[in-house]
C-alpha cells in the first residue's frame, strides 16, 4: 500500500487555494479525528437540539426541498444509529434522497471534545497564517445524505 502523500499548507495555497475546486486527504492535524468521533460530535449536537426543540444550525432535505424544524428534528441521529452508515441505512429506508446539514459542530467541542477543537485550531492557524486571513473564529461544517442536489 503507497504511503499517503503529506498535506502540505503552502503548496495547497500557492497552487490550489481560490484558484480550483479540490479535494484533499486530511492533513495530519485532522487525520487522526475518526468518523466515530465526529459521529458522537453529532449525535452530541442532535441531542442537544431534541432537548431544546431548536433545530438551530441544522436543516434537512429531502428530493432537494428544505424540511421544516419539527420534521428535521424527527430525522436526527441517533446514539442507537451507532455510526454514520448506521445513520444512512435508516434514513434510506425512509427516504430515496435525503441530506443533513449542520453548520454548528463546532458550538459543542467543548468537555471531552476539546482535543478536537484543538486539532482543528492548529490546523487553521497554519492555514490562515499561510493566506493572510486573520483567524477569527473557526467554523465546523457537516454535510451527509445521498442527494441528488
Amino acid at each position: 500500500m503507497a504511503a499517503r502523500p503529506k498535506f502540505k499548507i503552502q503548496h495547497f495555497c500557492r497552487k490550489q487555494w481560490q484558484k480550483k475546486a479540490t479535494v484533499v486527504q486530511a492533513p495530519a492535524q485532522l487525520a487522526s479525528i475518526s468518523a466515530n468521533t465526529i459521529f458522537s460530535l453529532l449525535v452530541c449536537y442532535c441531542d442537544q437540539a431534541r432537548a431544546t426543540d431548536s433545530v438551530h444550525g441544522l436543516k434537512f432535505y429531502v428530493s432537494g426541498i428544505r424540511l421544516e424544524p419539527f420534521e428535521v428534528l424527527e430525522n436526527l441521529p441517533l446514539r442507537a444509529d451507532k455510526n454514520f452508515a448506521g445513520y444512512h441505512r435508516r434514513m434510506s429506508r425512509r427516504f430515496n434522497d435525503y441530506g443533513l446539514v449542520c453548520d454548528e459542530l463546532y458550538s459543542v467541542m467543548n468537555g471531552k471534545f476539546i482535543s478536537i477543537q484543538k486539532k482543528i485550531h492548529s490546523f487553521a492557524d497554519e492555514l490562515y497564517a499561510e493566506v493572510g486571513i486573520p483567524n477569527r473564529f473557526v467554523e465546523v461544517g457537516l454535510y451527509l445524505g445521498n442527494y441528488q442536489k
